[in-house]
């Protein structure tokens, strides 16, 4: 059993007076703290220009059915925009108490065990990237046992790519197979191996910070 430390997602549950400067708080911390959530979802500056919004019409919110109306459409905005810079702390921080709080948000203790593999991705969606030609954001809801995704990107719409087993994908174009394993081990068992055939592997390792060069073995024939 592992205590890991994640983000009280304490935003939709404060007094409409706390929240602007909730908000605040936490633009600042990020802004400050930019280098270690590089790709947050919202950034400082966002978070901290919508909370200022949010203030704004907290003073009107009273006055007319128009002005609550604005209000509650800004408090979603701002806790579906917080709610997916939790999760990204939480991928970021993987337990690490001192990496949540330099998100200027409360953390909570949990006790989870990386004895299972994580539940399956949600809200997948791409994001452009304005002017950048050729690029693209992958966004994702993780689970909190998540250290990482896989990501294949193809053009082909006959690629085929499906769960093989529980730390492997098979993509298949035609009758060609290619299995790609996942494992935080240096020991890796290949499952569901054609017997007699030639395997040809590649392996590039995987941290938050990115991934190593490919390097490859020498071929093997799969014993029958």
């Amino acid at each position: 059993m592992k205590q890991t430390i994640n983000c009280l997602r304490e935003y939709p549950g404060l007094p409409e007076a706390e929240k602007p400067t909730y908000l605040v708080k936490h633009g600042d911390f990020i802004t400050t703290n930019a280098s270690v959530f590089p790709d947050i979802p919202y950034d400082g500056a966002t978070i901290t220009s919508n909370g200022m919004t949010l203030f704004t019409l907290s003073a009107r919110k009273d006055s007319s059915d128009e002005g609550r109306n604005a209000y509650n459409t800004q408090a979603k905005l701002c806790e579906n925009m917080m709610e997916e810079n939790y999760d990204y702390v939480d991928l970021i921080a993987k337990g690490n108490k001192d990496i949540v709080a330099k998100a200027g948000v409360k953390g909570t203790s949990a006790n989870t065990t990386r004895t299972k593999p994580p539940s399956t991705p949600s809200n997948l969606r791409y994001i452009l990237q304005g002017s950048v030609a050729g690029e693209m954001k992958m966004a994702y809801k993780a689970d909190k046992l998540a250290w990482g995704a896989i990501i294949v990107s193809f053009y082909d719409e006959n690629v085929n790519v499906t769960y093989n087993d529980s730390h492997q994908l098979k993509i298949k174009v035609g009758e060609v197979e290619v299995l790609v394993d996942v494992s935080t081990t240096v020991r890796t068992m290949i499952k569901k191996l054609k017997r007699g055939e030639k395997l040809n592997s590649v392996v590039a390792l995987f941290n938050p910070n990115g991934l190593s060069p490919v390097e490859s073995p020498a071929s093997i024939i799969v014993p029958r």
